[in-house]
């Protein structure tokens, strides 16, 4: 099969993408057998907030999560939950470099990447990949049925290491959330690994978590 294409970007605002061309192709069978079709696609890619929840607004508590310290050597430390509803939060924190626990405090959520912020979440890029800091709901273990990306709002890390999240998504819903309380012991993943970026994006509708080399569901379990 033999085939010539070009690829027109027609709004970089609204990521329209224009392709047209001609494909040349060949049964098998039949040599003389080769048509040639005309293509004249338009396709839009996503807007990074479209999945952002424009309905409701979210209010979940957490009994327990966990930090990720995988990053910790650049200043970086994350932290997922997940409850009895099927709701997950997932944190970027700034830290200082090395930490391994987060500092009692108040951490804006913002995109400066200073100490003591938490990311604001710049939604979804073009490979779908979910960006952070964000809240949602899961369903079939790992397909994600919703989501509220931070963009702006605090949060609260206790003495005893509660963390409260008082932000609103990109459509002004608001995000309420409590993860860990007073009798809460802290599991602490990755303290001892080899360094390594966490990444977690939709793969066929499934939030897929990418760390250090190998790939995890929304529920933890290791895929193959």
């Amino acid at each position: 099969m033999n085939y010539f294409y070009k690829i027109c970007r027609d709004d970089k605002a609204t990521k329209t993408i224009h392709v047209t061309g001609t494909m040349l192709c060949e049964n098998w069978d039949d040599a003389t057998d080769r048509p040639l079709f005309t293509v004249d696609i338009t396709a839009s890619v996503s807007a990074p907030y479209s999945l952002d929840n424009n309905e409701t607004d979210f209010a979940e508590s957490f009994p327990t999560y966990s930090l990720i310290t995988d990053d910790s050597d650049q200043g970086v430390i994350y932290v997922d939950a997940r409850n009895e509803n099927d709701a997950v939060a997932a944190l970027e924190f700034w830290v200082e470099e090395n930490a391994t626990t987060l500092a009692p405090g108040t951490y804006p959520i913002n995109d400066s990447h200073q100490l003591q912020t938490v990311s604001m979440s710049e939604g979804t890029d073009d490979s779908g990949s979910i960006l952070y800091s964000f809240v949602g709901h899961v369903y079939e273990q790992s397909i994600l049925s919703d989501v509220w990306f931070l963009v702006s709002g605090t949060v609260t890390v206790s003495e005893s290491g509660v963390i409260t999240v008082e932000g609103l998504n990109s459509n002004g819903k608001t995000v309420k959330c409590v993860l860990g309380d007073t009798s809460t012991e802290v599991k602490t993943v990755g303290a001892q690994s080899q360094s390594g970026s966490v990444l977690k994006h939709l793969e066929n509708g499934r939030l897929v978590i990418t760390k250090n080399g190998h790939r995890y569901n929304g529920m933890g379990v290791e895929m193959k």
